[in-house]
């Protein structure tokens, strides 16, 4: 009986172990509108929303509410990492570009992040 009990805490004690052994894959995920640095930087002031959106391609979201604003939202989470997310928001007046927001860093970001073997 004894030696059940200890068979059973020991075959316990390995397989707990195991579990910290084996890592899941969890696949890196990107979603939204990928635009790059440069595509952000050739939309000026005075461009129509359609002219935008040529340049650009459609945004995935579409705020019913602010006709006059186009939405560009990008999230990349690699399998373990932390979750990014970029946006561009682009205001029109009269269907004119009047200016952006952005929390990307025109200077030194790079969108997407480079593809790195894993």
């Amino acid at each position: 009986m004894i030696k059940k009990i200890i068979f059973i805490f020991v075959l316990g004690l390995m397989l707990s172990a195991c579990g910290s052994l084996i890592k899941v894959h969890r696949l890196d995920v990107q979603q939204g509108n990928v635009l790059t640095v440069q595509q952000i930087k050739s939309v000026h002031r005075g461009m129509t929303q359609q002219q935008v959106i040529d340049r650009l391609g459609q945004p995935v979201l579409t705020n019913v509410f602010h006709p006059d604003q186009l939405v560009y939202v990008y999230t990349w989470q690699p399998g373990y990492g932390k979750l990014t997310q970029k946006q561009v928001i682009f205001y029109f007046n009269k269907g004119r570009l009047t200016h952006y927001e952005t929390n990307v860093d025109l200077q030194n970001e790079k969108i997407p992040p480079p593809n790195e073997a894993h």
